[in-house]
């Protein structure tokens, strides 16, 4: 069964994950879980039920509480999530909003070099949304160098 967690940084981000996934994702049995993040523990703890039968894959929805941690969320959690619990890929999906659009790749080599430092580094990708949700539309996650 293949295993990946989505961190994104806030409520509507959650849902919009959640809507695309079935729409994208319909046609395997998976299986969603989601977990909202409130306060300043940034650790996930999460206890796998007995697997069902047939489920070809699990998604795990994570909102953090703001934009300012997700990053940070990933990187605390990455080892042991792949490690010990079994995650293949972990995603963060995050708007560039309210930086400007020149920003974008000043933030994402930012990005890129926190990411890097972890031992799971190349299990980790993150989405940055040069719009608001409605661009998650427009983006892909690009292999990282």
């Amino acid at each position: 069964m293949t295993r990946i967690a989505i961190f994104v940084e806030g409520q509507t981000e959650r849902k919009f994950a959640k809507k695309l996934i079935g729409q994208r994702y319909g046609h395997l049995i998976f299986k969603m879980t989601e977990i909202v993040r409130r306060g300043k523990d940034r650790y996930i703890s999460f206890h796998q039920s007995r697997e069902s039968l047939g489920i070809q894959c699990h998604f795990l929805l994570i909102e953090v509480p703001s934009r300012d941690t997700l990053i940070s969320h990933i990187i605390d959690n990455a080892t042991n999530m792949v490690m010990r619990q079994g995650f293949n890929f972990l995603l963060g999906l995050q708007d560039l909003v309210p930086n400007k659009r020149s920003d974008n790749v000043r933030i994402m080599n930012s990005i890129n070099t926190s990411l890097n430092k972890s031992p799971v580094h190349d299990k980790i990708s993150v989405v940055l949304a040069i719009m608001e949700t409605e661009a998650w539309f427009l983006c892909w996650p690009a292999p990282r160098k």
